[in-house]
């Protein structure tokens, strides 16, 4: 019998799925008997985001619990009164990826050791504390999270499910993530005053700023060397996010530029979480893992754009066509060179 028939797969996912399921009604702490007998018993000196795995845990709670980051990845919380968000590890901050908001308040927690709750954030009459936002997270940011919409302060604190993607990169989410780089809601170093080392984590050599990182980075440069859309940046090119991709965009012909957005989406969550899991996670960056993290994310979102064709077709750049190369020429290769401190690099491709 083929393996494939026997369904083990399915039943794993469908699993996985229920506890996920039982998991959301812990974390936005369902009014049921057996949610708090559960947290009641586990949950006794940490919230149910913060509490770790023990050995003495009952199999039922651990597969609960190892099934926080879906929820984690997926959620959101609407913050009402506050008394029963975890400021350190419930996501209650819309713009901030979960392992961007875990970075954020790891560093700004010794600091504030006896905050517990975002309710220590919140004024008597349910508004925000922006003097405290500002103290904790620097002027810029804190006055940003200020403006965070509040639910009413007689409501309860709302958990709730995010865009519902399947994890594949659209044309929607290619821009959201360039807008996203453009208004300057990436939380680079440059942006968190508080923090001590503002240098790049991935080269260690220049200050993090939303454009060293996503471009002007040796591993940024490697990256889009080595993609679909071979690119070389230099003077001319423009000179801050908005310029780079708008002449990115301007040189692109208007067949290509749906590919190119959705590339570009790819590269930057492919930087930004190689860059958070060295900063988190003391993950060193393994340049080709984050290349084919790209390229396969890059190659299923353009699948599932064409799942209606038994193939997809992926135009040459016209920047090619117009090279006017012979139907003589066996192979083409562009080709990029670097030297510093006495070390050089080179790359074909």
């Amino acid at each position: 019998m083929a393996a494939r028939g026997l369904g083990f797969r399915k039943l794993e996912d469908m699993n996985n799925a229920l506890m996920a399921k039982l998991a959301w009604q812990c974390a936005s702490q369902t009014d049921r008997p057996w949610v708090t007998c559960l947290t009641e018993k586990y949950c006794k000196k940490d919230s149910f985001w913060g509490t770790s795995v023990r050995a003495t845990d009952s199999t039922f709670w651990k597969g609960i619990l190892h099934t926080r980051d879906v929820i984690r990845k997926g959620c959101m919380t609407l913050v009402g009164r506050g008394d029963s968000v975890d400021i350190w590890k419930q996501p209650w901050i819309p713009w901030l990826e979960y392992m961007e908001f875990i970075e954020l308040l790891n560093q700004v927690r010794p600091r504030f050791p006896n905050f517990k709750t975002v309710e220590d954030l919140t004024n008597e009459n349910g508004s925000w504390n922006i003097e405290l936002l500002k103290e904790m997270f620097g002027e810029s940011l804190g006055q940003r999270i200020g403006e965070i919409k509040r639910l009413p302060p007689d409501q309860k604190d709302t958990l709730v499910w995010k865009d519902a993607a399947d994890g594949t990169f659209t044309v929607k989410r290619g821009y959201f993530a360039m807008l996203q780089v453009i208004m300057g809601c990436v939380p680079t170093r440059d942006k968190l005053g508080f923090v001590g080392d503002q240098s790049c984590p991935l080269c260690d050599d220049s200050l993090e700023t939303a454009f060293h990182l996503f471009w002007e980075c040796p591993c940024a440069r490697a990256l889009w060397f080595s993609g679909p859309f071979p690119m070389c940046f230099g003077e001319g090119n423009g000179d801050s996010p908005k310029g780079r991709l708008s002449w990115i965009l301007s040189s692109m012909p208007p067949d290509l530029v749906t590919q190119i957005i959705t590339f570009i989406g790819c590269l930057f969550e492919g930087i930004w979480n190689a860059r958070n899991e060295f900063l988190i996670k003391g993950k060193s960056v393994d340049i080709e893992g984050v290349r084919c993290f790209i390229l396969k994310r890059y190659t299923k979102s353009l699948l599932t754009a064409n799942e209606d064709c038994d193939w997809v077709h992926i135009s040459t750049p016209a920047e090619l066509q117009r090279r006017g190369i012979g139907s003589n020429v066996e192979a083409f290769c562009v080709t990029d060179a670097s030297w510093k401190d006495g070390v050089a690099g080179l790359a074909v491709g």
